[in-house]
């Protein structure tokens, strides 16, 4: 099978808006009119959502990402689960620091993940909070893209118990980066 190259070698990141995205494959041509990502209110307090990412090979990590919106006043939560959401690390309940920016956090330790299908995991404190995000068309494509949210999950829990996505949020843009990797 030929590897498809995103504009940044996965061998850096990997996130909700490259090609390895699984959620972003299946929902290319399901994206409302805005085809840029915006800065959009966090759905409710406390609330995590599990977006499916594609590692295409061996890859160890150190840091994950988000790119906070116009508003990030609370605390934030990003970590990485198995396909059977179980929790492999999480960066643990973090201040949000500026707006309009990419949010670097510290894993507690680096971690190797094995190529399969895993998910990124957000939560964020408070609902007024905001972050930059890809707008579905409706909750049934978000759930066709294996989308899935939990409330009261923060931190995040260890067993996730997610349920279909509710329509009104799409995939929030946040990633990890690869250990040694310059950014």
């Amino acid at each position: 099978m030929k590897k498809i190259q995103s504009r940044v070698p996965y061998t850096a990141i990997i996130s909700t808006v490259d090609i390895w995205c699984a959620a972003m494959k299946q929902a290319m041509g399901q994206l409302t009119t805005t085809a840029a990502p915006a800065s959009t209110a966090w759905p409710a307090n406390n609330r995590a959502i599990y977006v499916p990412i594609e590692i295409p090979d061996t890859m160890k990590f150190d840091r994950f990402w988000a790119f906070n919106g116009g508003t990030a006043g609370g605390n934030i939560d990003l970590g990485v689960y198995t396909q059977d959401f179980v929790l492999i690390t999480s960066t643990g309940s973090t201040a949000r620091s500026g707006t309009s920016v990419i949010q670097k956090i510290n894993a507690p330790a680096a971690f190797a993940l094995s190529p399969g299908l895993y998910y990124l995991g957000c939560a964020i404190s408070v609902a007024t909070d905001s972050i930059f995000q890809w707008t579905l068309a409706n909750a049934v494509h978000t759930d066709g893209c294996s989308v899935y949210e939990e409330s009261s999950a923060l931190p995040l829990p260890a067993t996730a118990t997610p349920v279909t996505m509710t329509a009104g949020f799409g995939v929030p843009v946040i990633g990890m980066f690869t250990t040694g990797s310059a950014y």
